[in-house]
């Protein structure tokens, strides 16, 4: 193996184990923030390398490309023409930052043969759930064995989660429940970073030897403690989206590459966890039957809409999201700004009909590029993405993208390998 590839290894490695703990990074280690920056501009000048030592470039390029592509061009055409450079910049650094990740990792794997492509999706996975259950043990420890009470003269001058300053919040109230986020910068966050975690065990990207013999109750204990997160996070799309691949695997078996006897034994073990854990959580807590009527994820799309029926062409780049939160607090000394949360709305508000066009073209594309066994997280990518705007957490921005990118240049069955 040449040096070149025992580096891009060790970069997969570093990406996946600190996903999932960005917001404890950010907090504890405020000049390393922009460590995800620096490992995606490493692979971007290996893409760029392997690019121009491609023969047939064209040729290797999918549809799904293509539509990346073309998102990030309209994209910046928009910044280009936005007065305010600066935040419609941020804007777009929120917006595009996944198309660009798909498109560098597109480029990279593209380069590499089938076996060293299968081989950085194991070690990127491996690394990425380990990545996940530190950062669930270190909710634990703050929510249980007296972590939070430690840490609660502990300070940080970046912003982590929703206001700087704050003490490092390792859960988050909701009246009488407790939204856990783990070493992440929020609940939301770390549901869906976890739920890439748990789609890694269910729809096995892991070495075959994990699943077989003892291991495969190390595995199951993984996916426990992962699963454990998601329902303390009490994050209700990431639960419903558990419950459904749950119920996939249980009874629409055929042609999902895993293990037989490990699927039996993970699906119910994490069921009887759900009733469990989940349910008593629910029920235990009237603030969280509670939410399930909260209307702010009806409401606020169409709001997003009506504003952006006024410029349907070119939309109100930079109006949403954090964006807008910092020129607010800039201009009026108030973080308050207006969300989507909906990420077809906020596209179509923020880039209008074209923006809306490409992001629909390019997940339409996706599903015509990947494997049909990759479909259920595909399709629970794009019900997550209607009930939030999860793509402005950079965090999850990768981690959905990177696994596309896997998805569509990885074709043979390399799950029975």
């Amino acid at each position: 193996m040449g040096t070149m590839n025992r580096f891009q290894e060790k970069l997969f490695i570093a990406l996946g184990f600190l996903l999932p703990l960005h917001g404890a990074i950010t907090v504890f280690f405020p000049e390393l923030r922009f460590w995800k920056e620096g490992v995606l501009v490493l692979f971007l000048i290996i893409g760029i390398v392997v690019t121009i030592r491609q023969k047939k470039l064209f040729s290797s390029i999918t549809p799904s490309e293509y539509w990346a592509f073309g998102f990030l061009i309209w994209l910046s055409a928009l910044v280009c023409l936005n007065p305010n450079i600066q935040i419609s910049s941020l804007s777009a650094r929120y917006l595009g930052l996944g198309f660009l990740v798909f498109l560098i990792f597109g480029r990279v794997l593209g380069g590499m043969e089938d076996q060293q492509k299968i081989r950085s999706m194991y070690i990127f996975s491996w690394a990425f759930l380990w990545g996940c259950t530190v950062s669930v043990v270190f909710g634990i420890w703050g929510k249980y064995l007296g972590g939070f009470e430690v840490l609660q003269h502990f300070y940080s001058t970046t912003i982590s989660s929703w206001v700087p300053g704050q003490v490092l919040p390792l859960y988050h109230g909701t009246g009488e429940a407790i939204r856990m986020q783990g070493a992440s910068s929020g609940p939301i966050e770390f549901a869906h970073v976890l739920m890439v975690g748990m789609a890694i065990i269910l729809f096995r990207f892991l070495p075959i030897q994990l699943y077989q013999g003892k291991m495969k109750w190390f595995v199951a204990a993984l996916a426990v403690l992962t699963f454990f997160g998601i329902v303390e996070s009490l994050s209700r799309a990431v639960i419903l989206i558990l419950v459904i691949w749950m119920l996939y695997f249980r009874f629409f078996p055929k042609g999902v590459c895993t293990m037989p006897s490990f699927r039996k034994t993970r699906v119910w073990i994490l069921l009887f966890f759900f009733i469990l854990a989940g349910g008593g959580i629910f029920l235990m807590n009237k603030k969280s039957v509670q939410r399930l009527s909260d209307s702010d994820h009806f409401i606020r799309p169409l709001q997003a809409i009506q504003i952006g029926i006024q410029k349907p062409i070119m939309g109100h780049l930079g109006e949403f999201g954090p964006a807008a939160r910092l020129r607010n607090l800039q201009t009026y000394n108030n973080d308050q700004a207006p969300i989507a949360e909906n990420v077809f709305a906020d596209w179509f508000a923020q880039l209008g009909l074209i923006g809306l066009a490409l992001g629909i073209g390019f997940f339409v594309s996706l599903f015509r590029d990947t494997r049909r066994e990759h479909w259920p997280f595909l399709v629970a990518t794009v019900l997550a993405s209607q009930v939030a705007t999860i793509y402005d957490m950079t965090p999850i921005s990768i981690s959905f993208f990177l696994m596309f990118a896997f998805f569509v240049k990885i074709r043979t069955i390399f799950l029975y390998i």
